[in-house]
């Protein structure tokens, strides 16, 4: 279900924030070029990513008066207007894979925003918590 899946990426993103932060040389890691590179464009500018789309979506009413900027919010409701309807379809039974992909980016952008609420509320990923999917069985 969605409900599960927001929940499983939102675990698995507190999860990796949470080993992140508790790098015990965290301070080591512009030393090792490669290994910065790798977190920063795997991880945290994908999160970042993912919490910027809200942020950028607030931000761009105030510059409508600008052609660029009417463009854009016009290109990002439509994207977010994808999104939902990739997001409903399949609960009245039908699937749309185009529209699967914008919904599956703000579903992951829902993910990152409930990590980041957690991590805010002094939460972290001590726990293992099973989301058992719909064809899954109870052991």
């Amino acid at each position: 279900t969605a409900s599960g899946s927001l929940k499983r990426k939102a675990r698995v993103i507190l999860g990796g924030v949470t080993s992140l932060l508790r790098t015990p040389d965290l301070r080591a890691l512009p030393r090792n070029p490669l290994l910065l590179f790798q977190i920063l464009s795997h991880k945290v500018l994908r999160w970042g990513a993912a919490l910027a789309i809200p942020v950028i979506f607030a931000c761009v009413p105030f510059l409508l008066d600008r052609p660029f900027f009417t463009s854009i919010f016009v290109l990002q409701a439509g994207f977010l207007l994808a999104a939902a309807l990739g997001a409903l379809l399949p609960h009245f039974g039908r699937r749309n894979r185009i529209l699967a992909l914008p919904a599956y980016i703000l579903l992951v952008s829902l993910a990152a925003w409930t990590a980041l609420a957690r991590i805010l509320a002094g939460k972290n990923a001590r726990t293992w918590e099973s989301i058992r999917g719909a064809g899954d069985k109870k052991p």
